[in-house]
């Protein structure tokens, strides 16, 4: 809809949390507009294979021997029932194809989604482009509430960079 209203539109793509995940997802893909200029992803995760390991043994206290056929089961369901493959879907893959500048922010005091995986993204990223800020005191998507002025003058001074870049 951007792009149909203005060709010339430069877009930054910026999630938080799933969408943060939905972002690096979308960065590696070959038909990435190239109105897409630069992203922003703010505690995202590595892949959902691991995603749901993580829960499983943290939050809900699994033992490691049921998780993986827990896993199985449920991407036997989500295979049949919605059309995709949860060992699949991994922002590691995509990031390793993105070409875009990047931004990574995440909390480092995140219980959902570890800080662990903005390195693990960050490192898998291609983009020659890219910079990482962890917000030490921070949890799971709230960088932004915990350290407003450093979360929002790196994001300001990423965007005006990159808009910049490309126009």
């Amino acid at each position: 809809m951007i792009i149909a209203t203005d060709s010339c539109a430069r877009i930054i793509l910026h999630g938080i949390s799933l969408g943060a995940a939905g972002v690096m997802m979308c960065v590696g893909e070959d038909d990435l507009p190239e109105n897409v200029v630069g992203a922003i992803e703010d505690s995202g995760f590595c892949s959902a294979a691991e995603q749901f390991t993580h829960l499983a043994k943290e939050n809900y206290h699994i033992p490691s021997l049921l998780i993986p056929p827990v896993l199985s089961r449920i991407n036997s369901l989500a295979k049949r029932y919605a059309g995709y493959d949860i060992t699949q879907i991994s922002s590691l893959d995509s990031l390793r194809r993105a070409r875009i500048p990047m931004l990574f922010i995440h909390g480092g005091k995140d219980l959902l989604v570890p800080a662990s995986c903005a390195d693990r993204c960050y490192e898998a990223c291609s983009s020659p482009d890219k910079q990482k800020l962890i917000i030490p005191d921070a949890e799971h998507g709230m960088a932004a509430l915990a350290v407003p002025g450093a979360y929002w003058f790196t994001v300001d001074r990423f965007m005006r960079r990159v808009i910049e870049q490309y126009s």
